[in-house]
């Protein structure tokens, strides 16, 4: 949705600036704003720009926006996705400049303006944290937010049977799909394998342990309530393959090497560049201080990795 998180931020900006969330958006693409059109309207089809790329890589988010016909689809997290998604950026960013120069009211003008700096600054960020830290996606998380979003009291019935497309994708049971915790883990393992790359934060990776069980056991609470048909099979293999996972992030091999950074890493004073990765990260998870016992993390991940130096972690996060 997170570490999906690209371009996530970007886009809850677009939504903030798009100013029809009153009624339901259009579907999710993008063409030139009409002439004729009142400020308002072309400040809408501005922000749908940003919009149509959440749509794209992370279409759960985008439907709790009001986005419809998405209900089905699920982030993609197949390798290559964040230059998919950064060139994606970098296209709307064009055509957002194109605008800029063309428009002449001035707070419209002022719009894409923010548009525009808001997606340099996420494709910045996705560049960096690619560049120095490891990629780490809680899968647990992002189904059940999803789940949860689909078959919330207040969401129409007929939008519910989608939960169960949308499970099947996540657990790879559709053609042409494969399971987003084997992606995730993946991505996860191709990092610490780098041997330059910071590990994800201690006390995150800790958090998820403790809560995965209870976030898949929520979903199939949640399934069982609207006695939606078809269910067994993807909570079986969701069940397994979040076991899977699970055993991952305790017991991958490449622990030794991440583990043998964090340490350096902690040694060593960073400039602010990873401030807006954390401080983004802060933005969608907020934990409490709590006391934390090494003996239950993960081995890749060690006290030292997520000391910044003097860079501050942002909100809820440990310094």
């Amino acid at each position: 949705m997170e570490k999906t998180r690209f371009p996530g931020s970007t886009l809850l900006l677009a939504a903030a600036v798009s100013c029809s969330h009153a009624s339901a958006l259009p579907p999710a693409t993008w063409e030139a704003p009409r002439a004729s059109g009142t400020a308002i309207q072309r400040s809408d089809e501005n922000a749908r720009v940003l919009l149509a790329i959440q749509a794209k890589f992370t279409p759960e988010s985008a439907a709790r926006l009001g986005v419809p016909g998405l209900d089905d689809r699920i982030t993609d997290l197949t390798p290559g996705y964040r230059e998919r998604a950064r060139q994606a950026t970098r296209e709307a960013l064009a055509e957002l400049e194109r605008r800029r120069e063309a428009e002449r009211d001035p707070l419209v003008a002022q719009d894409l303006r923010i548009l525009i700096h808001s997606a340099q600054l996420q494709i910045r960020g996705s560049e960096l944290n690619e560049q120095y830290e490891v990629p780490y996606v809680n899968p647990a998380r992002l189904i059940f937010g999803s789940m949860n979003a689909l078959l919330d009291p207040q969401t129409e019935a007929s939008r519910r049977p989608a939960a169960v497309a949308r499970l099947r994708k996540y657990t790879g049971l559709e053609p042409g799909t494969q399971p987003i915790a084997k992606l995730a883990a993946d991505e996860t393992r191709r990092g610490l394998g780098d041997g330059k790359l910071r590990p994800p934060p201690r006390l995150e990776v800790e958090t998820d342990l403790k809560t995965q069980r209870f976030l898949v056991d929520g979903v199939a609470k949640l399934l069982q309530k609207y006695q939606l048909a078809g269910t067994n099979e993807p909570l079986a293999a969701l069940k397994a393959q979040m076991a899977d996972y699970e055993r991952f992030l305790r017991d991958d091999p490449a622990s030794d090497r991440a583990r043998a950074l964090a340490r350096r890493s902690a040694r060593r004073e960073h400039s602010g560049f990873l401030t807006f990765s954390f401080a983004a990260r802060a933005q969608q998870h907020q934990y409490e201080d709590e006391p934390c016992s090494l003996h239950d993390a993960p081995p890749f991940v060690t006290a030292g990795s997520y000391q910044h130096g003097g860079a501050s972690a942002g909100p809820g996060r440990p310094r």
